[in-house]
């Protein structure tokens, strides 16, 4: 794991509830998280041969947050992990806050008035953090990160092995679920939403 924190954003559908159904927009939106540590392992031999990825990327974020609810008022922790294949890493640049008449422009606008470093994963993620007046880049943790996931894209023998998010199905229906995750996105089936159900502890 790289021990340094950076901020991570990921680029996703949003989804609506209509009529008790979850339904899929055209609309994306970027999520951002902070505190977030990363880890690169190898992609699992049994997802290999199905990938054109060459390594797989684990974000790992815990935030400690007071509960939203004011009856409630006590304190918990949020956390967050994403496992995400790629096979290409953009160069690093300095962002500056789009101009304010162009926050109405869409969900992927964002309105900070700081400069932060930034590096683009594939198409939908990104590793950054905001930027110190007079700092290097080169003393940056964005830049610390990237060299160690573009040494090990490189090389992805090096990569750490991890049994993470390597499913195996213990029934038909469990195989049956995995296949179309696994499946390109242009194959599956619209009215199946694979959904998994955590229960409140309150």
């Amino acid at each position: 794991m790289i021990s340094e924190e950076v901020w991570f954003s990921h680029r996703e559908k949003i989804y609506r509830i209509k009529e008790g159904r979850i339904e899929w927009t055209n609309e994306k939106k970027i999520w951002n998280w902070d505190h977030c540590t990363v880890s690169v392992v190898k992609i699992p031999q049994s997802q290999e041969e199905s990938s054109q990825k060459r390594l797989r990327v684990v974000v790992r974020s815990n935030a400690n947050r007071n509960h939203a609810s004011v009856k409630v008022n006590r304190p918990m922790t949020l956390r967050f992990m994403l496992g995400f294949d790629i096979s290409t890493v953009h160069e690093i640049h300095s962002e500056a806050p789009p101009q304010a008449k162009n926050l109405e422009m869409g969900v992927d606008e964002w309105s900070d008035p700081r400069e932060r470093w930034i590096f683009q994963l594939d198409e939908n993620y990104r590793i950054w953090d905001w930027k110190d007046e007079g700092t290097d880049v080169t003393t940056t943790n964005v830049y610390k990160v990237r060299e160690e996931i573009i040494r090990l894209l490189s090389n992805p023998d090096q990569a750490s092995s991890s049994p993470i998010f390597d499913l195996k199905p213990r029934s038909l229906n469990d195989k049956m679920v995995l296949d179309y995750l696994k499946s390109p996105a242009e194959e599956k089936i619209p009215s199946i939403r694979p959904l998994i159900y955590q229960p409140a502890v309150d």
